[in-house]
């Protein structure tokens, strides 16, 4: 799936985790992103926002409720925000709703695509 539009980020990131593929989850962000992870610790490099989304592979039947884009076309970026929700499973096999309220920014690339620069799962909340 190819990033054409902002809001196609999300998206590849609801296929990624529904097919639990981390490299294309991966593929999503750019080199220099930052991820802020739990307790609003910020993760940069895609090695680190690897091993900190590895998790959200889990999580089944994961998608993105509401999603809106706000963009400035001549700078290149756009803000997301969205809600989504996927259900989590524990070690006894017991399901439980995950839900957030998402806050993102995106950079276009030089080839048209677009990739995170600021993921942020629950910043919205």
């Amino acid at each position: 799936m190819d990033m054409l539009r902002p809001e196609d980020c999300d998206r590849g990131m609801e296929k990624a985790i529904n097919a639990a593929d981390l490299d294309a989850a991966v593929m999503l962000y750019t080199s220099n992103a930052v991820f802020v992870a739990e307790g609003n610790k910020l993760v940069s490099g895609l090695d680190a926002i690897r091993d900190t989304i590895r998790p959200s592979m889990d999580l089944r039947d994961f998608r993105f409720i509401k999603l809106e884009s706000f963009t400035n076309e001549d700078a290149g970026i756009s803000l997301l925000i969205g809600e989504w929700c996927g259900i989590s499973l524990d070690a006894d096999g017991e399901q439980t709703e995950v839900t957030g309220r998402n806050v993102e920014v995106v950079q276009r690339q030089a080839d048209g695509t677009w990739r995170f620069i600021i993921d942020h799962p629950v910043g919205a909340n």
